[in-house]
C-alpha cells in the first residue's frame, strides 16, 4: 500500500519521524484516479467521434461541391447550344438562306440558269448534242 506524499511533517516532531504514522492511501483517492481516467477516455472518445463525423460531411460537402460544378458546366454548355439552334431555326426561315443551301448542298438551280462545271483532267464526258426539247446539263 502506498503512503500519502502529501502528509507535512513539523518540524517539532522530526525526531519523533519514527513515531508518526504515516496515513495510507485511501480507496476514494484510487477511485478518484479511476474516475478521472475513465473520464478523460471518454472526453477523448467523444473529441474523435465528432472530428471523424465533421471530417465525413467535410468530404462529402467537398464531393457535392464538385459535383454541383460539372452539372454547372453542362448547364451552360446546353444553353449555348439552345442559342445556337435557335439561330439556326431563325435561318432556316430566312428564303436567301434556303437558296443558298439549296445551290450548295443539293447542287439545285433556278429555272433558265446555265451551270458552268469546270472539267477536271481525265474525267471529261464526250460532248453530245441534245435532243430537241431536252436540257443539257
Amino acid at each position: 500500500m502506498g503512503y500519502n506524499s502529501n502528509v507535512i511533517i513539523h518540524p517539532r516532531c522530526l525526531d519523533n519521524k519514527r513515531k508518526i504514522n504515516m496515513v495510507p492511501v485511501s480507496r476514494g483517492q484510487k477511485k478518484g484516479k479511476k474516475i478521472k481516467l475513465v473520464v478523460y477516455i471518454l472526453i477523448l472518445a467523444v473529441v474523435i467521434f465528432v472530428l471523424t463525423a465533421f471530417g465525413r460531411f467535410a468530404w462529402l460537402s467537398y464531393k457535392l461541391d464538385k459535383e454541383i460544378s460539372v452539372y454547372l458546366s453542362q448547364l451552360e454548355d446546353a444553353r449555348i447550344y439552345h442559342a445556337q439552334l435557335i439561330q439556326e431555326i431563325e435561318l432556316a426561315q430566312d428564303p436567301i438562306f434556303i437558296e443558298k443551301l439549296a445551290r450548295e448542298r443539293l447542287g439545285l438551280v433556278k429555272e433558265g440558269e446555265r451551270v458552268i462545271m469546270p472539267a477536271k483532267p481525265g474525267n471529261v464526258m464526250p460532248l453530245k448534242k441534245p435532243a430537241e426539247g431536252e436540257i443539257q446539263h
